[in-house]
């Protein structure tokens, strides 16, 4: 994989990528995968092997050898670096309790208190003693129930991980079942059209055999075995032969309770096995008239220059709980996560800290960058200002220095002038848009007028004028109140009229606008 450019990084900086690594929890080892979210091609892998004892069952015995691990497998990620990225992480499944309830379909109902509630009937330990979380599976559409898957997992078994994570600075935004995860593998990669068969996955790993029941994405029934449990393994060494009487004495019980207790009987299986895996797929299929669902997973770690490479099937739950990860948005996740906070509330401390961190960086960067500038301005315009002042103070003193001042005043009265004629023309009303349409009128209607008075502190204009008849000159007022652009209101008083020895004397009022 060729390193990415300066340009990228900075992108990768601003914008953080969606994709998550994954994190898996076993016995013998802490693994590291990173999937790419457009083909989930690997981009990152990285393993680191655990001493004898650090963990039995699940649970977490040496919380140092732990602790040096995750730093270890810190340094083998982001080497020079301090932190890594949040991460997905799966323990496991002896660590969790399962369980899928189904209650009465009410919309837009609460489901919360009710799922608290019949959590704390099922659940092998007090729900004050555990971490608790549970998904909306949907409506059975046989039994017309809302299902839900609720996961449980005690304090004293999750905490000691969480403090583990605490002290190398890393932040798993969710914690699952490993069993959660093998499950997720059959959407993406199995090899079928039938995406809503009841399927058994069995998964052959290195702490043991995992068995579980699931169908549409919900997990139905779950039993793990570790191979200190398993009788056939108790010598150290495990044969052909040991596998396949397992696989018949446990499968055929899980069989045989699924069908007593679903009324429904499992026709397909899958299986994840690093070795022999196509003749024990034969014999479950064989001994049992089952039949396999071909899956096909992405190679996790590069061959060798030999050309060998460990079965993809050895990291079958981390591939699964990569998927989470890459593929699913962080504020669309709502597959249960046993932590002290939910997925979602998680996702968003780490993104409001980095966010803030990251521009935080950014404003002192751009502050500092602005101060350096603004100093180097400040330096430049000083300078400058110190020579253009010197050079005003020798000017100052030549002997032209008297004869300029005095321009300087007689330029200055000579604006003062041009300022105050121009003020004295703004005050002169022009006359011609009011007096010519006046006078046209007046000769249209063959009035004479006598006197026009105007005064450039008032809005009216008085006109006195002699008609041939009282009705000419009120034809001659309405004419004028037609010149709404130039008159706002024009009057004739009926007190003006008079009759004189050239027709009727009158006088008119037009108030200009």
């Amino acid at each position: 994989m060729t390193s990415p450019s300066l340009f990228q990084k900075f992108l990768d900086k601003l914008v953080p990528k969606q994709e998550f690594p994954a994190l898996e929890i076993g016995e013998k080892a802490v693994s590291y995968l990173l999937l790419s979210r457009y083909d989930l091609s690997v981009e990152a892998f990285t393993e680191v092997q655990l001493p004898e004892g650090a963990i039995i069952k699940g649970e977490l015995k040496n919380v140092g050898a732990f602790v040096d691990a995750l730093a270890k497998l810190q340094v083998q990620i982001n080497p020079g670096k301090a932190q890594m990225l949040p991460f997905i992480a799966s323990l496991p499944s002896a660590d969790f309790s399962l369980h899928v309830l189904e209650l009465p379909d009410i919309p837009e109902a609460s489901y919360n208190e009710a799922v608290r509630l019949n959590a704390g009937r099922v659940s092998p330990i007090a729900l004050a003693d555990a971490y608790m979380d549970w998904q909306n599976l949907g409506v059975n559409l046989r039994t017309l129930q809302r299902e839900f898957l609720v996961a449980v997992a005690g304090k004293q078994r999750i905490d000691p991980y969480l403090e583990a994570f605490r002290q190398v600075g890393m932040q798993p935004l969710a914690l699952e079942s490993r069993s959660l995860s093998l499950l997720r593998l059959f959407a993406y990669f199995s090899q079928t059209v039938e995406k809503n068969i009841t399927l058994l996955i069995i998964d052959i790993g290195q702490d043991g055999i995992t068995f579980l029941v699931g169908k549409q994405g919900k997990l139905l029934f779950d039993f793990y075995l570790f191979w200190k449990e398993i009788p056939e393994a108790q010598d150290g060494t495990i044969t052909r032969e040991d596998l396949e009487a397992i696989l018949s004495r446990e499968v055929r019980r899980i069989l045989e309770y699924y069908a007593l207790h679903n009324d429904e009987a499992v026709q397909n299986f899958i299986l994840f096995a690093p070795v022999l895996k196509q003749e024990l797929g034969e014999h479950v299929a064989k001994t049992f008239s089952l039949r396999m669902t071909p899956v096909a997973l992405p190679q996790v770690v590069k061959p060798d220059a030999a050309g060998q490479a460990p079965a993809p099937d050895l990291h079958a739950g981390l591939i699964g709980l990569s998927l989470r990860g890459s593929l699913i948005p962080r504020e669309d996740d709502s597959i249960v996560s046993v932590l002290p906070e939910n997925t979602k509330a998680a996702y968003r401390s780490s993104r409001m800290y980095a966010f803030a961190s990251l521009w935080s960086k950014i404003v002192l960067v751009t502050l500092g960058g602005v101060l350096a500038m603004s100093l180097a301005v400040f330096a430049v315009v000083n300078f400058q200002y110190a020579a253009v002042r010197g050079s005003i103070d020798a000017f100052s003193r030549a002997p032209e220095a008297a004869v300029i001042a005095d321009l300087e005043k007689q330029a200055q009265a000579f604006n003062t002038l041009v300022t105050r004629l121009g003020l004295a023309e703004k005050q002169v009303r022009g006359w011609s848009a009011y007096l010519d349409p006046v006078v046209q009128e007046a000769k249209n209607a063959n009035i004479a007028i006598s006197r026009i008075s105007v005064s450039g502190n008032s809005p009216e204009l008085r006109l006195w004028g002699t008609a041939p008849s009282q009705q000419k000159a009120f034809d001659f007022k309405t004419r004028l109140t037609g010149y709404t652009g130039s008159f706002s209101s024009v009057d004739v008083p009926l007190s003006s009229f008079s009759q004189g020895p050239g027709g009727t004397e009158f006088m008119l009022v037009a108030t200009m606008k």
